[in-house]
């Protein structure tokens, strides 16, 4: 491809990518208001919801390579996580979903989704039309007899003891800054809150100068084990204030 080619080619994405942020900012505004809202109010009410862009968030993630995951480097267990990922089924049920991995993972069973979505029902932890909040993140492993513990201003290091601990870490992020990492978020979604929820499998520290954040997304189909740069991820996972959810086997 010659330079204008490339040029030209790097228009279109750009113009693409501003008629997505278009499209995206016209649907937070009518579906959530944020507008009216202040930034403490919304972080106390955000809910951890499944975006519309659930298929295209991961274009700048990268599977991570299988034979590259059993290193001292990384922190916590992802070849074994990634087994028990899918994609959800429901559009605001990704917070479940990342329970029900958390569960399988820790209890050495199989759940079902459906299952765990009409238990939550049930219980008031889940709407199917507006999601889990974050106060309702990690009921669900509770009630299954796992110590679970809620961190509001969580850091990497707190993932990366979790993982070391032989714990299981959910957090919340918001998935339009995963769609448009770097400067795009902070010039065009000063405000964005989180929307999504995520496991994080693993803490990538093979090469110090490009540490590396690994997820089952459950939003994507290339969801499992797909891994992102550390500032990429941080700048999601900011839009939560670094909400994250801890689970450990009780009798450890």
């Amino acid at each position: 491809m010659g330079i204008e080619e490339m040029g030209d080619f790097e228009e279109l994405e750009i113009q693409d990518r501003l008629e997505d942020i278009s499209e995206f900012e016209h649907s937070l505004e009518n579906s959530q208001g944020l507008e009216n809202l202040d930034e403490t109010h919304i972080r106390r009410t955000e809910r951890l919801e499944e975006g519309i862009y659930r298929d295209t968030i991961g274009s700048f993630g990268m599977p991570a390579e299988m034979d590259s995951l059993e290193n001292e480097l990384i922190s916590g267990e992802p070849l074994e996580d990634m087994e028990h990922w899918h994609m959800q089924e429901g559009d605001m049920s990704c917070a479940v979903v990342c329970q029900e991995f958390v569960a399988e993972e820790l209890l050495d069973t199989e759940l079902n989704e459906q299952d765990l979505v009409e238990f939550a029902v049930s219980k008031g932890w889940f709407d199917p039309e507006t999601g889990t909040t974050l106060e309702d993140t990690g009921n669900i492993l509770e009630y299954l007899g796992l110590e679970v513990m809620q961190n509001e201003h969580g850091s990497i290091e707190d993932i990366e003891r979790t993982l070391e601990e032989g714990g299981k870490v959910i957090a919340g992020v918001n998935n339009i800054s995963l769609l448009t990492p770097d400067s795009m978020e902070s010039i065009f979604y000063p405000s964005l809150t989180a929307n999504h929820a995520v496991e994080v499998i693993g803490i990538d520290r093979t090469d110090p100068s490009n540490v590396k954040v690994i997820l089952n997304d459950p939003g994507l189909p290339g969801g499992r084990g797909i891994t992102y740069d550390l500032e990429e991820f941080q700048t999601a996972w900011n839009t939560s204030g670094g909400f994250m959810v801890s689970a450990y086997r009780s009798d450890k």
